[in-house]
């Protein structure tokens, strides 16, 4: 399957394999090399968000993991 921001079912499809690490560099690759033909400096930024939603990404569903499962040895 294809990653692509092109349609909003995509979109949100390419936005989870992102946060869960499923091979999100090779993504990030894709689009950097993308835009970079046309203005290298929208090639960084789109790099920024990539590492930005993947640090962000697994930081929130880690603790939200870590949540659970201590809320379930207090019980």
């Amino acid at each position: 399957m294809r990653s692509h921001f092109d349609t909003a079912t995509i979109g949100f499809i390419t936005i989870f394999i992102i946060i869960i690490g499923d091979d999100w560099n090779k993504i990030m690759n894709d689009h950097y090399r993308a835009l970079y033909v046309d203005s290298p400096g929208e090639a960084y930024v789109a790099v920024a968000y990539f590492m930005g939603l993947y640090i962000v990404g697994n930081i929130v569903l880690l603790n939200l993991f870590l949540a659970i499962l201590l809320a379930n040895f207090n019980v």
